[in-house]
């Protein structure tokens, strides 16, 4: 008898696990430095589009992501930089991740965490740590700057 109630169990709790379904917008949480946004925009097919801007400047470019162990790997289409642009940089290393046999190759990853995406550090691998950011509260309560490091992340808005 608790053989089978062990295997119900189990079986429930493998028809809860989903797919990540990341379809929609993510936007930064505050601007970063003051000035820096961000915004991705996932879609149903593995595309996406990348959009930053801040300080006078707006770069945008389109991509593909993956989906594996709650992190997602993106890459960016390659892009023809003007020589005198001094725009963001899309056109990064790409690094190798091997999963069950299937290698992928990525510019860029994110953890999945709820509906928010915090950057990874490439290197590492950890997740990105804080940014610098000015707020309109104050650090502390009744004192302090509002310029301070904060939590980065990206937030599901639609």
């Amino acid at each position: 008898m608790s053989k089978h109630l062990i295997a119900i169990v189990f079986l429930g709790l493998l028809s809860c696990n989903s797919t990540k379904d990341l379809s929609g917008v993510y936007r930064s949480n505050f601007a970063v430095a003051g000035f820096f946004s961000t915004i991705i925009r996932f879609k149903p097919n593995n595309s996406l589009q990348f959009v930053r801007w801040g300080d006078l400047r707006y770069d945008s470019t389109v991509g593909h992501f993956k989906i594996y162990d709650n992190k997602v790997y993106i890459t960016f289409k390659k892009i023809d930089l003007d020589s005198n642009d001094t725009g963001f940089n899309f056109d990064m290393p790409v690094q190798k991740a091997l999963f069950a046999k299937d290698t992928i190759q990525y510019q860029r990853f994110y953890y999945i965490v709820d509906n928010k995406l915090f950057p990874a550090n490439i290197e590492t691998g950890k997740k990105g740590a804080k940014a610098w950011g000015y707020f309109r509260c104050k650090r502390y309560i009744l004192f302090g700057k509002n310029w301070y490091y904060k939590r980065y992340y990206m937030k599901r808005i639609k």
